[in-house]
């Protein structure tokens, strides 16, 4: 969590929630196995959760490329019990359902990272993450400056 500037955490609630959202359609790996890869594949020095969700997801889809092609599944090593394969209890199917999500969820994620305009963003966000992603509040014509919702509240040490 400290070489990705704290941002690790927020990065494996992301893509675990994005697999909850796709449950139905992916249901493994989740839990530990999911959080295992995410470790694995998430780069130090990410700047932002979105980076993080979008070069993770790049990662998994481009380092496991050949697994469903060839059929089959990586072994994970656990590491703790490197004899024990986080991944035993997904199938070579599962893993291939799970890579062509990952694959195309891969793809939505660099695309609202890079669009500059934030309703489109917020919008590709929301494909991945559903109605729960949170659309950006709507910028009023002045200058880009949006006005604060409620009153700042300092610190009861703030002035001490």
């Amino acid at each position: 969590n400290k070489a990705c500037g704290g941002l690790y955490l927020g990065v494996v609630k992301c893509i675990k929630w994005w697999q909850r959202v796709r449950s139905e359609e992916v249901p493994k790996p989740k839990g530990y196995p999911l959080e295992h890869l995410v470790g694995l594949h998430c780069p130090d020095g990410i700047a932002s959760h979105a980076e993080g969700v979008t070069l993770t997801l790049e990662a998994i889809r481009d380092v496991y490329a050949a697994y469903p092609i060839i059929g089959g599944k990586p072994v994970l090593p656990d590491h703790g019990v490197p004899t024990h394969d986080v991944l035993a209890r997904v199938t070579a199917e599962e893993f291939k359902c799970f890579h062509s999500a990952v694959a195309e969820a891969a793809g939505i994620a660099r695309e609202a990272l890079d669009e500059p305009d934030a309703d489109k963003s917020a919008a590709l966000w929301q494909t991945l993450f559903g109605s729960r992603f949170p659309t950006p509040p709507a910028v009023k014509a002045m200058g880009g400056f949006t006005p604060p919702t409620e009153s700042a509240r300092p610190k009861p040490t703030r002035y001490a």
